[in-house]
């Protein structure tokens, strides 16, 4: 996580396998307390990254990824992989 930045590409893969890989852009970073969370979700979730999405379905275009305190990504409540992209934005 620590490698990424705003502007980053990068490939998300859905763990369950439901979905083709995605490719989005890192928009930014947020704590629990700009998402509108209380002091607690610290315990749960460490980071929030904003990305924009392209061309998934059944996506909103710009989606939150949540780095949990177990060391997983998650969107949309499912557990996802993401990489840095080589790749520059089209």
């Amino acid at each position: 996580m620590n490698e990424l930045q705003p502007g980053d590409r990068i490939d998300i893969v859905f763990v369950d396998g439901l979905e083709q890989p995605a490719r989005g852009t890192v928009s930014r970073f947020l704590s629990d307390q700009q998402e509108g969370l209380s002091p607690e979700a610290e315990n749960y979730v460490s980071c929030w990254m904003e990305i924009s999405i392209d061309h998934l379905e059944n996506v909103a275009h710009t989606q939150s990824i949540m780095f949990c305190t177990d060391w997983k990504y998650y969107l949309d409540g499912r557990e996802v992989k993401i990489r840095k992209c080589s790749e520059p934005a089209s």
